[in-house]
């Protein structure tokens, strides 16, 4: 069951990244058709027309066509840091395919806008190597930054579902879940006494010993305070446990020292 809800909020954040191409894709080919639309009109030039949004247009509908594919590979492919020698020879090959299954569609729609729109045939070729390389330049910038922002949303998702799961166990079983390295440690909330923010990580520490988790020190406060335990930031950098205050001594300027 776990597994099959993991896949649907996959298929939705991959529908939603989808709707956020096609309207940031929307909006450049919009500006790209006006381009051209004004750079004929300042020279002097007839009106273009149609063809510049058939142009523009045929592209982005391709690569739309084609998103689904690109979700499917980054789904297949992890990138980490033991994997991305292999990860990023896989995608290399990949944005080959994509190239040419994006100009495949892209002059399949052109050949069928031409005629009906212009009413004129569609000729892609010239010099086929320069027109190969030309749209590969092109295809392969699009290609990586598609699957660049697929690999770090799904990887927020992760993150976001991974805190979600910890919040919940937390309140469940009154167990902080705090992940160092490739270790995830299990411990009682009340042994939390404070944490510190350590630039991308958090020291937390307790009567043990102290330990460099993965998180943030807002996240951690969730954990805590689903476990039952008043965790006070008393600054930014800083989150203590309200029940291993001994003491506090004004500091001035409205400030106080925490012991």
């Amino acid at each position: 069951m776990a597994r099959d809800a993991i896949y649907k909020s996959e298929k939705r954040l991959d529908r939603s990244i989808w709707i956020w191409v096609a309207v940031i894709g929307f909006v450049f080919a919009l500006i790209n058709v006006t381009s051209l639309q004004m750079e004929a009109a300042r020279n002097g030039e007839p009106a273009l027309g149609i063809w510049p949004l058939i142009t523009e247009g045929s592209s982005l509908l391709s690569t739309l066509i084609i998103f689904p594919l690109l979700a499917y590979l980054v789904r297949i492919i992890p990138f980490s840091a033991e994997s991305w020698r292999r990860a990023s020879l896989l995608h290399l090959v990949g944005s080959i395919g994509f190239s040419a299954l994006h100009v495949s569609i892209m002059v399949g729609l052109r050949k069928l806008a031409y005629p009906v729109f212009l009413n004129q045939n569609y000729n892609f070729f010239g010099d086929v190597v320069r027109e190969i390389l030309y749209e590969y330049r092109k295809d392969f910038a699009s290609y990586f930054l598609l699957v660049s922002g697929l690999y770090v949303v799904r990887a927020l998702a992760q993150q976001s579902r991974e805190l979600e799961a910890a919040r919940l166990e937390a309140k469940k079983t009154g167990r902080l879940s705090l992940k160092c390295g490739a270790r995830t440690l299990h411990i009682p909330a009340e042994d939390f006494v404070y944490a510190q923010a350590a630039g991308n990580y958090v020291d937390v520490f307790i009567p043990t010993g102290q330990h460099l988790v993965r998180t943030s020190l807002t996240a951690l406060q969730k954990q805590l305070e689903a476990a039952g335990i008043q965790a006070l930031r008393i600054h930014r950098t800083r989150l203590v446990n309200a029940k291993a205050i001994g003491e506090t001594r004004p500091a001035g300027s409205s400030d106080l020292n925490v012991i």
